[in-house]
């Protein structure tokens, strides 16, 4: 098993903290379709854009969400 980054977990915690999926999209220079579709599991940020996650989430100073893989 390995741990991999949750990534709708992590973009709803930015979700909860009050930022906006606007926000999230502009800082990932992408739509806020994307940023729902991430949410809820069905899409994964790649690139540049997970790294303006991790960034995001860093300038929050949140703890990115993992979870385990087989």
């Amino acid at each position: 098993m390995r741990r991999t980054t949750d990534w709708a977990a992590t973009v709803k915690q930015l979700l909860s903290k009050g930022i906006t999926a606007v926000q999230i999209a502009d800082a990932c220079q992408t739509s806020r379709q994307i940023v729902y579709l991430w949410s809820d599991g069905r899409s994964t940020p790649t690139g540049d854009n997970a790294m303006s996650l991790v960034a995001l989430c860093n300038r929050q100073n949140m703890v990115i969400q993992t979870k385990l893989q087989a």
